[in-house]
């Protein structure tokens, strides 16, 4: 255990739990709890998590947060066991009233801590949410990735919409959440894109949640992270699809979010896994996981709900499912020039 005690600032009324997975992290780990530790709202507890991946970047974190005086935990995992269960670990180790989850090659802007706990304060909410502004590895400003979004308060279903539709993402990153709010494990293990499901639970669940309209999240765009390279992994956003499909039914209110599950399934599932397919076959050369991945999204398209994609305003979508499905070449063609 680290030192407990940070010095020059006053903390906020509240405590903030941050847990921070650390695996093959050299170059961006002491980054990363340099943001923590420039936060205007003291960190009550920041839990390093050391995921086994056997370099040098635990010895960095725990260098980086005795010289910053964070107070700072250590669990450790005798082998990699993957990004949702070191979520799962650092978060039953953490004692404060809201958790955090920084990801260990990201950032954030110093009140990004103090406006989301001032925002779920005022509005009594369960969570709050912030934009999110992408940087390139040599930190160049890609952009940020959510449109403005001007609703300061929403009821939590309104959220799990605009989660499903893509309008607001479901990174557990640029959010703070009431603790208490998680039960044990939430986050499924082994395997990607791992915290799409637990943040849309949550928000179905939550009376209400604050939105920040400012992107105070800083996530750093690798080439060569998970989400942008494609593998077997990439198919995990079909289990995904399945898992929301499992919930909603369990909550017995499918046919309310049938649309926006339809969205979800195409835009952020069936062409998502097509588009990382199509490029790695065009960079790499074709090969049978791109092929099969391919094969196995256009089989999923069905005619009648591209008609509805469209009949509920989702042209563009549905018209890219169409292309895909009918004219793969020509579908290719065009992705190659985005």
């Amino acid at each position: 255990m680290g030192p407990r005690g940070q010095t020059g600032r006053e903390p906020l009324t509240g405590s903030v739990s941050v847990v921070v997975p650390v695996y093959r992290v050299a170059g961006t780990i002491e980054a990363c709890l340099q943001s923590v530790a420039e936060q205007t709202m003291v960190a009550s507890q920041v839990i390093l998590v050391d995921d086994a991946g056997g370099d040098e970047s635990m010895e960095i974190a725990v260098a980086a947060a005795e010289r910053l005086s964070l107070p700072y935990e250590v669990v450790v995992h005798p082998a990699n066991a993957g990004l949702g269960a070191a979520r799962n670990s650092g978060l039953a180790l953490a004692g404060g009233e809201y958790v955090w989850f920084l990801d260990s090659d990201d950032t954030a802007e110093p009140t990004f801590l103090a406006d989301l706990f001032q925002a779920v304060s005022a509005a009594e909410a369960d969570f709050a949410i912030c934009r999110t502004r992408r940087v390139a590895p040599d930190g160049t400003d890609l952009g940020v990735v959510e449109d403005t979004y001007w609703r300061r308060v929403c009821p939590g279903p309104d959220i799990a919409r605009e989660l499903l539709r893509g309008r607001l993402r479901a990174y557990a990153c640029n959010k703070i959440f009431r603790t208490k709010l998680f039960g044990n494990d939430p986050f499924p293990v082994g395997q990607a894109y791992e915290d799409f499901v637990p943040v849309l639970k949550l928000a179905l669940e939550a009376q209400r949640v604050a939105v920040v309209n400012r992107p105070l999240y800083r996530y750093r765009d690798v080439p060569s992270s998970i989400s942008n390279r494609f593998g077997e992994h990439t198919l995990d956003l079909l289990r995904v699809s399945e898992q929301l499909d499992r919930l909603f039914a369990a909550r017995g209110d499918t046919e309310d979010f049938a649309d926006d599950l339809l969205v979800h399934h195409y835009r952020q599932v069936l062409l998502p896994i097509a588009n990382m397919a199509l490029r790695s076959a065009t960079s790499h050369g074709p090969d049978d996981l791109t092929c099969a991945a391919v094969t196995t999204v256009r089989g999923r398209i069905r005619s009648r709900e591209i008609a509805r994609l469209a009949r509920i305003g989702e042209l563009r979508l549905a018209a890219a499912a169409a292309v895909l499905a009918g004219l793969p070449g020509a579908y290719t063609r065009v992705l190659q020039w985005r």
